[in-house]
């Protein structure tokens, strides 16, 4: 989605690009790497090679693939979106007699069964963990313009950047030290997740009132089309205003947008 891969099932969340890449190229490289890999042209008994119930299914499917439709789905392809379909179907069966590094593999929609390097077992044989994205939040730094601190029993820390220099607006409007602030939002971009808990009571966590909860906005204070464009109607129709009276008049320091939201319970 995106040009980002997202794990859909057994759970919900973000896929690590780079892994998921890593495994749809190596699926896409099996072949038959010598002629004694060439098994059987019209295999008739696939429980032989173990390919009647395969120890692993790879799927691949094609987004926005138009499926096969019969004339009276035809009717309805207005009122249903179309699922992707499936361009290929890899079966793997059981091991190769005499040839333990090879395995023996077919697609679904063809009858010549071939062997291929055993190692794709453990390519493919992929828990979600393993392929899930280990990146806490995921933030292009340049684009964060407004960062939110909110600490329990200790207040409100705002702050804003303007052009290239950060302010500090809560809980006093006060120059802030660009570096620290820099180097606090590369610290929250870099957080990495050790450990998957997809179960389990917030309150347990001490998730439920969160010690510290940092919202981070990127392009939040950056005026959108709407803004610029009443904004150009407001001088045209009153050019004799000061426009950096106006500019100054418009300047907010409560962004817009959903912000990223890290919440951090007690210690593990």
């Amino acid at each position: 989605k995106d040009t980002k891969w997202h794990l859909v099932e057994p759970v919900a969340d973000r896929a690590d690009n780079n892994k998921v890449e890593e495994l749809i190229g190596k699926l896409g490289d099996l072949k038959a790497d010598t002629d004694a890999d060439y098994i059987e042209d019209d295999a008739k008994d696939l429980a032989k090679y173990g390919l009647d119930t395969p120890q692993l299914v790879a799927e691949i499917r094609k987004p926005g693939s138009e499926a096969k439709l019969d004339d009276k789905k035809k009717k309805d392809k207005t009122k249903e979106k179309d699922k992707p379909t499936i361009v290929e179907k890899v079966l793997i069966g059981k091991p190769v007699d005499d040839r333990d590094d090879r395995v023996y593999a077919k697609l679904a929609d063809q009858k010549n069964v071939i062997a291929v390097a055993a190692s794709i077992l453990n390519d493919l044989s992929k828990q979600p963990s393993d392929l899930r994205s280990r990146d806490l939040v995921e933030l292009t730094t340049s684009d964060v313009d407004f960062v939110r601190i909110q600490r329990a029993g200790a207040g409100e820390v705002a702050i804003g950047k303007k052009d290239f220099d950060w302010e500090i607006y809560q809980p006093k409007a006060t120059k802030a030290e660009t570096t620290a602030v820099t180097d606090f939002v590369k610290k929250i971009d870099e957080l990495d997740i050790k450990e998957f808990i997809d179960q389990g009571d917030l309150k347990e966590f001490g998730l439920e009132q969160p010690s510290v909860t940092v919202a981070i906005y990127q392009k939040g204070l950056k005026p959108d089309d709407k803004d610029k464009d009443s904004k150009d109607k407001a001088k045209k129709d009153d050019k004799g205003k000061d426009e950096k009276k106006e500019e100054s008049s418009d300047a907010t320091t409560e962004p817009k947008g959903e912000p990223i939201q890290v919440a951090f319970g007690k210690r593990d």
